[in-house]
């Protein structure tokens, strides 16, 4: 079981199946910061119910960024890249800022 968490895999019922049709379907996106008051495990879950594929580091590969405050050099990278960074602000909009 560790090894396939590890891996990425979901332990969570149901996660994958409520994806299907959201905003972020398909969508590689890798968070960087602080979002305040949300931990990076929520916004992992909500993300992938809204249908993303979660990342910890920022490729060519690499959809968008989810920026929160005191991004890092991830952001740099980003922009070198040309991947879309989404402000932690838009980022809850588009979500619609439920946990």
């Amino acid at each position: 079981i560790e090894k396939l968490k590890a891996a990425g895999v979901s332990m969570l019922a149901g996660e994958r199946s409520a994806a299907a049709a959201g905003p972020l379907t398909g969508k590689s996106v890798v968070i960087t910061g602080t979002i305040e008051e949300w931990p990076r495990d929520a916004i992992k879950r909500m993300l992938i119910r809204q249908g993303a594929r979660v990342g910890d580091a920022v490729s060519k590969k690499t959809d968008i960024l989810i920026c929160g405050a005191d991004p890092g050099k991830k952001r740099d990278r980003a922009r070198a890249l040309g991947v879309r960074v989404m402000e932690a602000e838009e980022f809850l909009k588009l979500v619609g800022g439920a946990r």
